[in-house]
Formats: structure tokens, C-alpha cells, sequence
């Protein structure tokens, strides 16, 4: 069963509206994008300008650490504190990770056993944790 000229003719005007459509939305994202980008570096280049040729000198400390108490951060720069600070974070983004990629493991390890046991089953397990890791019985 064809279909009508009629009908055939008005898919064809939807496809290309959203044809349309589509290219204005790239158009748009790719200008905000570049205009965004445009605008960082005009307003840096900008407040530059304005320094430009005068002798400017500004110490500021801003003592972020200062109620903690901790001696480290006490006999510190700022430059060493936002280091500590960048270290302590990677590093418990990092054990973040790690347990969302572990609990992943453990709520999809289910599914692949059984999809692997309908295509051998006489395949043996390889004695990992339901989280992925190793048997503990398996380490040194």
C-alpha cells in the first residue's frame, strides 16, 4: 500500500523543517560557544590593557586555613595551602570513583554471569567479588 501524494508531500515539508530546525540549532549552539570563548579572552585582554605601563604591586593574602588550627596550613603559603587542598580533593575524588565504579560492577555483575552462562555453560567463574575485586582467598 503506497502512499498518497498528499501524504508523501507533507512528510517531506516536516523533514525538511526539522532539517532546518536542526542546522539553526548548531548554528546558535557553535555562536554561543565561540562567543562565550570570544568574550573571556576580549575581557582578559581588556583588564590587561588597563594595567599596561603602570607599576602596579598588590599583596594579597587571604588566610582561608586560619580557624582550622592545623599547623601545616599555618606555616604556609597560600600557594601551598590551595595545593594541599588540590590534593586532598583529587584524592577523595579519586576513592569516589572507585566506589562507584565498584558498585556499578556489583549491580551489573548479575546480568553478565547470566549472559554468559546461556552462551557456555560450562564456563567457570573467575572468582572475582561481586564488587570486582580479588578473592581474598586468591592474594598472597
Amino acid at each position: 500500500m503506497s502512499k498518497s501524494k498528499e501524504k508523501l508531500e507533507v512528510e517531506l515539508q516536516y523533514k525538511r523543517q526539522n532539517q532546518i530546525i536542526g542546522a539553526v540549532a548548531l548554528v546558535i549552539r557553535d555562536v554561543v560557544k565561540w562567543g562565550v570563548l570570544a568574550s573571556i579572552f576580549y575581557f582578559l585582554f581588556r583588564s590587561i590593557q588597563a594595567l599596561a605601563g603602570r607599576s602596579t604591586q598588590a599583596s594579597i593574602d587571604i588566610d582561608i586555613f586560619q580557624g582550622f588550627g592545623l599547623y601545616i596550613f599555618q606555616n604556609s603559603t597560600l600557594h601551598e595551602k590551595i595545593e594541599y587542598v588540590v590534593i586532598v580533593g583529587l584524592l577523595m575524588w579519586g576513592l569516589l570513583e572507585r566506589k562507584l565504579r565498584q558498585d556499578a560492577i556489583k549491580r551489573l555483575q548479575g546480568r553478565s554471569r547470566e549472559l554468559e552462562s546461556r552462551i557456555d555453560p560450562n564456563r567457570t567463574s573467575s572468582r572475582l567479588t561481586r564488587r570486582g575485586t580479588t578473592n581474598p582467598g586468591d592474594q598472597p
